[in-house]
């Protein structure tokens, strides 16, 4: 979440970036894990100089984006309950690179009218989660879901003359599914 006034500028309605993803987990003992994460969400909107704007796809205007890719490396340790039944707490660095896009047409990647510019900044996340698995017969594998809420923080991420982000943090729900072996 931002939750600072540039943010606006590409969500008026929301301070949330919601993304999706891919995470993995080694585990390094029967109650802890590594686990790895890449995250990636986008938020932008449309703006434009006239009223017509909404309505003429020709209007002129522009749009302004903002690209987040965050990427996490910590430990997760876990207290079996039941064997389809494992609370959990997770501490994890983030990395996270942003870019924000300017655009009069988003279709083309070098656009000659496109400004962008991007940052990386260094923070973390702390969480506590559930993990629900429904084991096979043979042991080996599983499938699993999980549930995360917790808090998470970035640095400040400074765009040069388009400006900063310097208020990323705010509360981390993940939901996940996938195959435990």
């Amino acid at each position: 979440a931002n939750h600072q006034q540039n943010w606006y500028m590409f969500n008026a309605e929301s301070q949330q970036l919601p993304s999706w993803g891919l995470r993995a987990g080694v585990a390094v003992h029967d109650r802890l894990a590594i686990i790895g994460g890449w995250h990636h969400g986008k938020k932008g909107m449309r703006l434009g100089f006239d009223e017509s704007w909404e309505d003429d796809e020709e209007a002129y205007g522009f749009a302004s984006v903002f690209y987040g890719d965050s990427f996490t490396l910590g430990l997760k340790a876990d207290v079996p309950v039941a064997v389809w039944f494992r609370p959990y707490a997770t501490a994890q660095g983030l990395g996270l690179r942003g870019m924000v896009r300017l655009d009069d047409d988003l279709s083309e990647d070098d656009n000659l009218n496109q400004i962008q510019q991007a940052d990386f900044s260094l923070g973390g996340i702390g969480a506590l989660g559930v993990d629900f698995r429904v084991p096979f017969k043979d042991g080996a594998w599983a499938l699993a879901s999980y549930l995360e809420l917790g808090y998470g923080y970035a640095a400040p991420l400074d765009f040069g003359d388009l400006g900063e982000l310097d208020e990323l943090h705010g509360v981390v729900f993940r939901w996940g599914a996938g195959v435990r072996f």
